[in-house]
């Protein structure tokens, strides 16, 4: 890492302008991709009553977007369980596959 001391106030304000403008670009395009993936999650997702495919969120935390969700058994879908889920045991991943293609 290195440092630039920059004496000129016209230009040290057009950099910050400058920073401030990429850091909004990334985080809209940040925003985007992360609601692209809620929505593959939420249509690849299994579906027995609905609940987890409606508590699959998108939420802006710090420098970022975090998706997931707050229902209990979620990591069981995601991940599985020693016993399997459900009656065909094994994982049936939903958030990941969304991830890996968006």
């Amino acid at each position: 890492m290195f440092r630039v001391d920059v004496q000129d106030d016209r230009l040290r304000g057009k950099l910050t302008k400058a920073k401030i403008a990429v850091y909004n670009a990334v985080l809209a395009e940040l925003a985007t991709s992360a609601l692209e993936i809620q929505s593959e999650a939420r249509e690849i997702v299994p579906v027995d009553d609905g609940f987890l495919k409606d508590s699959i969120l998108t939420n802006e935390i710090e420098d970022g977007f975090k998706i997931g969700s707050n229902a209990v058994y979620a990591n069981y879908i995601e991940f599985t369980t020693p016993t399997g889920t459900g009656p065909n045991g094994g994982p049936k991943p939903y958030l990941r596959p969304a991830f890996e293609n968006n």
